[in-house]
């Protein structure tokens, strides 16, 4: 929770940055229990997803904690303008 806490604007740490700790049981029979640290992105302009990331890990590290993985579930503005982008060609071709 500290980690979750300390990433947070709220909590002193990144801009732009809601989070949440999400505590978690083993997923398999000898896994340890662990926490997920949930972050909401107000603005990753002024907060990307990897400066979280790592903000969260150095976090983690000072505590003797691991982070097991990381995911995302929104695409990023380029990522978003670079499949609208690939649609557009697309339509351009076709119409040729």
């Amino acid at each position: 929770r500290k980690v979750s806490s300390a990433t947070s604007t709220r909590g002193g740490g990144l801009p732009e940055v809601e989070t949440i700790a999400l505590p978690h049981a083993g997923f398999h029979e000898n896994d340890l229990p662990g926490v997920e640290v949930a972050c909401n992105l107000l603005d990753v302009n002024i907060t990307p997803p990897e400066q979280v990331l790592r903000k969260v890990e150095e976090l983690a590290s000072a505590q003797a904690l691991d982070v097991v993985s990381s995911y995302y579930t929104n695409k990023r503005p380029e990522d978003v303008l670079q499949v609208t982008l690939a649609a557009e060609c697309d339509r351009i071709s076709q119409q040729s």
